[in-house]
């Protein structure tokens, strides 16, 4: 049973500590925003994987929602580099530290 408890666990700490990485690189509206983006893997999942069916509203929500977050890291990219505070940020690696753990975890809550 244990074996069972610690591969979840193990991967949520691994969440825990890239989200660290991605606010620390990322400002806070971007990474709140980039981090929607978990509905729309836990849907494409849940339709694959799951077999359930979307409406045409929900489809349409979810391409929203990838267009938004697409205009704001496109626009955080265009910035290339901010200093706050004394802190380099990389958008480029907080968007990989928000989106990496994205899919294994949103299988796993499906599982």
């Amino acid at each position: 049973d244990a074996v069972k408890i610690s591969v979840p666990a193990i991967l949520y700490v691994i969440q825990n500590n890239l989200q660290y990485v991605a606010i620390s690189n990322l400002e806070a509206a971007v990474f709140q925003v980039t981090y929607q983006l978990k509905i729309m893997t836990t849907a494409i999942f849940s339709v694959f994987l799951l077999r359930k069916e979307l409406i045409k509203t929900q489809w349409i929500a979810l391409v929203l929602l990838f267009i938004g977050v697409s205009m704001v890291q496109l626009s955080q990219n265009d910035t290339k580099s901010t200093v706050t505070s004394d802190v380099e940020q990389n958008p480029l690696l907080g968007l990989v530290a928000v989106l990496l753990p994205a899919a294994p975890l949103d299988l796993l809550g499906l599982l």
